[in-house]
């Protein structure tokens, strides 16, 4: 079904949205079998992909391609109604290719997304639905390849009947400031408990897992001695590493930026940033003798699916 004409006949005539460009298939350079068969805008020197072909209103799951360990910022605004503008969650640490995100939109409309990297730039327009199929689904990334509009689709802005979830939100914003005092102390005593041991040499394992994605980075090795990091290598010889510029390393994992885990004080500053964050649900295990933390997951509540944790093991410490 061209999305187009279903559009048109299901909301009617209105506005003009000048839709940009999609292709499908596999990034440049990425077997198919890495998950990444989507529909995706891409730039002129193709250095930014994004599977962003098919959103609804609310939250939106966005995996992205972009330079090589590069920071990407992005944002929204609607072209075709005053709004407020669309909210990009860029998740850390991503160290290869490939970057996950969340984008949510406050209404359905044309909007125009523009997005850097590094000197790389991408800007394009796209059409974002009235929720339907529940926000957030990956499958709203796979459509067929018939139901792709052509370069303007008709619709009309559908009524603005609020936000339902915003007393849910408020709700949760408070149970969760009221568990924050208790975890700070949790914090501040493992944090005390590790400096009194006085450990300035150690060697530990490190990985995290996005669960949003499904997938987990090779575990790193890290050895620090007088405080200072001396490698950080991987635990096992990772399959596919240099295949693709390093954006796969086994089916299920991906390379890990090991330099925002790479120190156990580190650690405690992740734990301590992600505690100001008011609608996160933030699980922090520590260890009972040395009083480094072993896990930290962190669970976003406002956006669909966005968890992920950091693992930390094998911990030695060094003469």
């Amino acid at each position: 079904m061209d999305l187009a004409a279903s559009d048109a006949a299901v909301i009617g005539k209105g506005i003009n949205c000048p839709l940009s460009p999609v292709e499908y298939g596999a990034p440049d350079g990425m077997p198919n079998d890495t998950g990444l068969v989507f529909w995706w805008y891409v730039n002129a020197d193709r250095t930014i992909w994004a599977a962003a072909a098919n959103m609804e209103a609310g939250d939106n799951k966005v995996p992205w391609i972009r330079p090589k360990g590069s920071e990407l910022q992005v944002s929204a605004r609607r072209l075709d109604a005053s709004s407020a503008p669309g909210v990009a969650t860029v998740a850390c640490c991503y160290g290869g290719l490939f970057q996950a995100s969340a984008l949510s939109f406050p209404s359905e409309g044309c909007w125009e997304i523009s997005a850097t990297a590094g000197s790389s730039k991408l800007t394009f327009v796209t059409l974002v639905r009235r929720a339907l199929s529940g926000a957030g689904d990956v499958a709203s990334l796979h459509p067929s390849p018939g139901e792709i509009s052509p370069a303007t689709v008709t619709a009309k802005r559908l009524p603005d009947f609020g936000d339902p979830m915003e007393s849910a939100r408020r709700d949760m914003e408070e149970r969760l400031l009221a568990r924050r005092p208790a975890e700070i102390r949790q914090l501040e005593r493992s944090r005390a408990l590790w400096l009194e041991n006085g450990i300035k040499s150690y060697r530990y394992t490190v990985s995290s897992s996005s669960d949003a994605w499904g997938i987990r980075t090779v575990p790193m090795v890290v050895t620090v001695r007088n405080e200072i990091v001396i490698s950080a290598e991987y635990a096992h010889p990772p399959l596919r590493a240099d295949a693709n510029e390093g954006w796969l390393s086994r089916p299920s994992e991906i390379v890990m930026d090991v330099q925002p885990y790479d120190t156990i004080p580190k650690l405690f500053e992740i734990v301590e940033r992600v505690l100001t964050e008011p609608l996160t649900v933030v699980t922090v295990q520590y260890d009972a003798q040395y009083g480094y933390p072993t896990s930290i997951s962190t669970d976003q509540w406002d956006v669909s699916d966005d968890s992920g944790s950091v693992y930390v093991g094998g911990f030695q410490v060094l003469e």
